[in-house]
């Protein structure tokens, strides 16, 4: 990532928080490494892009659960 260490210490921390959210709520549809596959393909879309990273965990559990609900069905 292209993020300061600082910055980029705390947003993995918020990503892994949602990645959690995640997990709980597909229990029993997928394994946690599917998870955090899936959740670190969607970290990899905003990386390098944004300047404001307030947003990027929120983005990415979005991103992440769209594909884990399209994988689902």
């Amino acid at each position: 990532m292209t993020f300061s260490s600082n910055v980029e210490a705390e947003l993995k921390r918020m990503v892994a928080k949602e990645a959690d959210r995640l997990a709980a709520e597909f229990t029993g549809s997928f394994d946690r490494a599917t998870i955090d596959r899936i959740v670190d393909e969607a970290l990899q879309t905003f990386s390098g892009r944004p300047t404001v990273t307030t947003f990027v965990p929120m983005l990415v559990r979005r991103y992440a659960r769209e594909r884990l609900l399209a994988l689902r069905q």
